[in-house]
């Protein structure tokens, strides 16, 4: 192959084959190479708070009632969680929901119980009127009356609806470390309070930028609504855009909106958790100095930045099911279990069975109750208080159904073989929800002290599903809980510039070209070209799985395998020239099989010859120069060609 050729056809085939930068080829590359890695470490403290398919069927049509939250987040703290961060968006307010159980139990009772209090202060107005009172004083007294029954009335009324936000928003506020969504991107301008919110809980503003070029701008930023932005610990924004074919493989950490830094979803949160660390921001690395770790230590994180400036996500290779996490209907489950013991505890309060011991539990739980109100509605509520009475009636209750208590009951109300029987029935009931109540809550507390949680959608009913390398069908949030992970173990990969992976092309290209052509069996090609390729292929992945750092393959593999097929290609026809030449050369005037000798060894065609043992005929032709004057030079090859195959 001409010497030129050997350097043109490397600088070609590389040119050529960049074009697969445009192409999502290395991603799906680099999605393969990620399985021989080391898995992702997943934190035990890390968890998914899933809305499954069990919650939406236990607790109600989805999307839930925003109480449902209220209570789990006082649930969350009660059982010693760290943090709560909602990948749920609440960027609108929600309708004021009717309490059901209150209008057809409660309701009509509280109603009945004031007109009973109305007409008696009437009848009792009425003999006042008779005993000489006068009618202008009657008429002041009966218009107080009136309006004291009439707030009362309203009051009760009220209370048969709920401001669900409100709940929520005092809960998130007494449970403290909740984080909430922000979305980044062309929305319409915040208020001044708004701004002032952000400002004061959510933006970044201990951070310096070295020559950052890469970081996205945006326009504006949407956040919760109000109610609940301004109570909750921060906020974090959920923007992660998929690449073409759907898989979703970087996301940003840190993101610019109107000169103001904000951080992704988990980020910010673990950042906070972390004491609010100085963060210096490059193009090629994101540094938290001084970090001060969950085990006392001081150290400096580095997290490298892909070259758009993202995290490359390393998901753990398996299924989200098989992610740590928690249903929320384990979560939720508490408090009705809570409210149906409670239910049975007044059921037999009602019915005189406590009036003896010291304390009523149904009485206890009331006051529990109460304190709990207190906080969901924002009117001095302390959670600590409550937490103290509904340990307080837990005790009160486990006393009141003891065996000496059991005993007691017994002989005191059991007047017939019937009552006796209810009463050791009703106690044992009690005594099962009472400890069905302990054990899930022990089994809940094991799985929730200190734990951050990640509250996201993976019921089929749901829409936030994606693509990634282990799952078709994969529940979007599961990438903040690999972000968290990565962020926490410090699992970090990334890639390579463009020109890098040409480099190496050119390299390897220009290498093969080099072997090849000094290699002219055919056999020993094919084998030289796959083992080039497959050589490239086992470098880039070696390289990778020590520095994880990802190099483009498709551009070195496609120019080294492209150099392969088109040096092959021009040997091939190089031999063939060569070949006709050959048989067109010396078939006039040698046999057929000199020629193949030759075609099949056309380095024994030389001067000099070559040496082996042969025997040589040697024989004259009688008058050969007298006939051979006679014939033409083609006449006379023809002659002695016949001549000379006949002899032989």
């Amino acid at each position: 192959m001409n010497k030129h050729l050997k350097f043109i056809l490397p600088f070609l085939s590389a040119g050529v084959c960049s074009l697969f930068l445009f192409s999502s080829a290395d991603k799906k590359i680099s999605d393969l190479f990620q399985r021989p890695l080391t898995p992702l470490k997943e934190d035990s403290h890390v968890k998914m708070l899933n809305v499954d398919d069990e919650s939406i069927e236990n607790i109600g049509t989805w999307p839930f009632s925003r109480d449902v939250y209220a209570d789990m987040l006082l649930t969350l703290r009660e059982h010693d969680a760290h943090s709560v961060i909602f990948d749920l968006s609440f960027l609108d307010k929600s309708q004021v929901k009717a309490n059901q159980s209150y209008i057809e139990n409660e309701l009509p009772e509280k109603l009945a119980d004031e007109m009973d209090f109305f007409a008696e202060n009437l009848a009792e107005l009425l003999e006042e009127v008779k005993g000489g009172t006068s009618l202008t004083q009657a008429v002041e007294k009966l218009d107080s009356l009136s309006e004291e029954a009439k707030e009362s009335i309203n009051a009760h009324v009220s209370a048969s609806t709920t401001n669900v936000d409100f709940v929520l928003a005092n809960a998130i506020e007494a449970v403290g470390n909740v984080f909430l969504t922000l979305t980044l991107g062309d929305f319409p301008p915040l208020s001044d309070e708004e701004k002032e919110t952000l400002s004061r809980s959510i933006e970044i503003k201990n951070f310096h930028t070295e020559n950052d070029t890469i970081t996205p701008e945006n326009p504006s930023v949407q956040p919760a609504i109000k109610m609940f932005i301004e109570r909750a610990k921060s906020a974090g924004f959920v923007n992660a855009s998929p690449d073409r074919d759907g898989y979703l493989r970087r996301i940003h950490i840190l993101q610019k909106t109107g000169g103001k830094l904000y951080g992704q979803l988990v980020f910010t949160p673990l950042w906070k958790r972390l004491g609010e660390p100085k963060i210096v921001v490059t193009n090629k690395k994101i540094t938290l100095l001084d970090a001060k770790m969950p085990d006392g230590t001081v150290k400096n994180i580095e997290i490298p930045r892909a070259e758009n400036g993202s995290l490359i996500v390393k998901y753990p290779p398996k299924k989200y099911i098989e992610y740590n996490h928690v249903s929320l209907w384990d979560v939720y489950r508490i408090r009705i279990l809570e409210k149906q013991l409670a239910q049975n505890i007044k059921s037999l309060s009602d019915s005189g069975l406590f009036d003896s011991f010291s304390e009523n539990p149904a009485d206890v739980w009331e006051e529990s109750e109460t304190e709990y109100a207190n906080i969901l509605n924002n009117t001095d509520g302390d959670f600590e208080s409550w937490l103290a009475k509904k340990q307080a009636f837990l005790a009160t209750t486990e006393s009141c159904i003891s065996p000496n208590s059991e005993k007691q009951l017994l002989e005191e109300f059991a007047t017939d073989e019937e009552t006796a029987t209810w009463i050791k029935e009703s106690l044992e009931t009690i005594r099962g929800q009472l400890a069905n109540l302990k054990e899930s809550s022990e089994k809940l507390r094991v799985k929730t002290s200190g734990t951050m949680f990640i509250v996201g959608t993976n019921a089929t009913s749901t829409t936030d599903y994606g693509l990634n390398q282990y799952e078709e069908h994969y529940p979007n949030p599961g990438v903040h809980y690999t972000v968290l992970n990565q962020l926490i173990t410090e699992d970090f990969l990334d890639d390579s510039p463009a020109y890098v992976s040409i480099a190496i092309a050119l390299a390897l290209s220009i290498l093969s070209s080099l072997l090849l052509s000094h290699i002219k069996d055919t056999g020993k090609m094919l084998t030289s070209g796959v083992f080039m390729v497959a050589l490239t292929i086992g470098i880039l992945l070696g390289v990778f799985i020590i520095t994880k750092t990802f190099i483009g393959v498709i551009v070195p593999v496609a120019s080294v395998a492209l150099t392969f097929a088109a040096t092959t290609a021009i040997e091939f026809m190089a031999a063939a020239n060569d070949k006709k030449f050959i048989t067109n050369a010396f078939s006039q005037c040698l046999s057929k099989d000199v020629v193949k000798q030759l075609i099949d060894n056309p380095s024994s065609f030389k001067l000099g010859g070559e040496k082996r043992e042969m025997t040589a005929m040697f024989t004259d032709i009688q008058k050969f120069s007298s006939f051979s004057e006679l014939l033409s030079a083609s006449q006379l090859v023809a002659l002695l060609n016949y001549y000379l195959t006949k002899m032989s």
